[in-house]
């Protein structure tokens, strides 16, 4: 699935950390902003990652799971490009 996450953290240490789990799921897309290929055991092994590195910490992470669909109408300016997912290829 395509997963779509970003996060508002003050602390630097904790957006670090978080910041490593994350781009070892996915790839950093905007400064805060990373897309993700998961299958759903990865998606819960990151989310898990996450829970354990905030615990209680004031911090905003959110996950956006997109449709194949939804990932088709997906739009953006400037530099950069969508992720393709690398490990599906049509013949």
């Amino acid at each position: 699935m395509f997963i779509m996450v970003s996060y508002d953290i003050k602390s630097n240490k904790i957006r670090r950390k978080i910041k490593k789990v994350i781009e070892s799921f996915g790839k950093r897309v905007q400064y805060s902003v990373f897309e993700c290929f998961l299958s759903g055991t990865q998606f819960n092994e990151m989310k898990n990652k996450i829970q354990e590195t905030i615990k209680d910490k004031p911090v905003s992470i959110r996950f956006y799971i997109l449709c194949d669909m939804c990932n088709k109408k997906i739009e953006f300016y400037g530099c950069g490009k969508i992720l393709d997912d690398d490990q599906y290829y049509m013949v």
